[in-house]
């Protein structure tokens, strides 16, 4: 999402409307290749004319031992010759409030020898969120993020109902993956075959629908239909990892996942990963 559709990404986390006028465009995350700097990075212009850059680092629940790298990565911005000038704004995109204490720190404190480090963080929890914020936005972008916040099962069911409208597997894929955080495996199941009876309709109007119908007519079009799936959900997980371990994103595990629940299961431990040492555990 947050290279498809940044503004919308940004809204989420609260660094800028969604329909305020900026200029926006992602910034490189890397100084040299394999070292990140930042889970999302974006250049924002608005009508004073300035350019910042604006830093959300996402985290699917709170844990403090992240301050530290943070910090490291914030500073490392700052040192990027074309940066140095811009001024920089960090958000915390808290996904859950699991292990999330009453207070967060307003600011993150770095001290080594004589050189201290003071970082004023903002934070946007998700799951504070009402899910009627998502709804107002008109985006299927920001739908996969409902099961994260507060909602009743009607917004669930009219979230899957514009997703199946939206006809993008990689949407539908990651809104599962996150109701995994509050449903039981056996409604999960249920959300899913809701979202795969429009999917399945539609790609069989397609011209590749149709081409997987003539080519699976004595098998069944079923087979051809969880292959497109299972396609589908294996460009999920690499869109992932370009978006946040981007040295891993051409990893040789992603086109051995034959099985459609064993890439689900990459792609629900590929989003708790925080480190590249964690998604690369993740991906075995």
């Amino acid at each position: 999402m947050s290279d498809r559709d940044r503004r919308a990404f940004l809204a989420v986390a609260g660094c800028l409307g969604l329909n305020e006028p900026a200029q926006v465009r992602q910034a490189q995350r890397e100084i040299v290749p394999g070292q990140k700097i930042a889970d999302h990075l974006y250049e924002v212009r608005q009508q004073d004319g300035v350019w910042r850059l604006e830093r959300v680092e996402s985290l699917a629940q709170w844990d403090k031992r992240e301050i530290q790298k943070i910090v490291e990565r914030v500073m490392s911005v700052s040192l990027v010759p074309r940066m140095r000038r811009r001024d920089i704004y960090l958000r915390i995109l808290v996904l859950t409030r699991r292990r999330c204490p009453p207070r967060l720190p307003r600011y993150f404190l770095r001290k080594r020898g004589d050189l201290d480090v003071k970082l004023r963080v903002r934070y946007k929890f998700v799951w504070r969120m009402p899910a009627s914020e998502l709804f107002q936005m008109g985006r299927a972008s920001v739908l996969p993020f409902v099961p994260l916040t507060r909602h009743t099962f009607k917004d669930m069911l009219r979230a899957i109902e514009l997703l199946r409208k939206s006809r993008d597997e990689d949407l539908c894929s990651q809104f599962l993956c996150h109701a995994r955080v509050k449903y039981s495996e056996i409604e999960i199941r249920r959300f899913a075959k809701m979202l795969e009876e429009q999917t399945v309709q539609i790609l069989a109007q397609t011209a590749a629908g149709k081409k997987l119908a003539r080519q699976s007519k004595e098998k069944g079009i079923e087979k051809g239909i969880e292959k497109g799936r299972l396609a589908g959900l294996r460009d999920a997980i690499r869109s992932l990892l370009m978006d946040r371990f981007p040295t891993l994103a051409g990893h040789p595990s992603i086109a051995g996942l034959e099985d459609y629940d064993r890439a689900q299961q990459v792609f629900s431990r590929l989003l708790k990963a925080t480190t590249v040492r964690e998604a690369r555990q993740a991906l075995r």
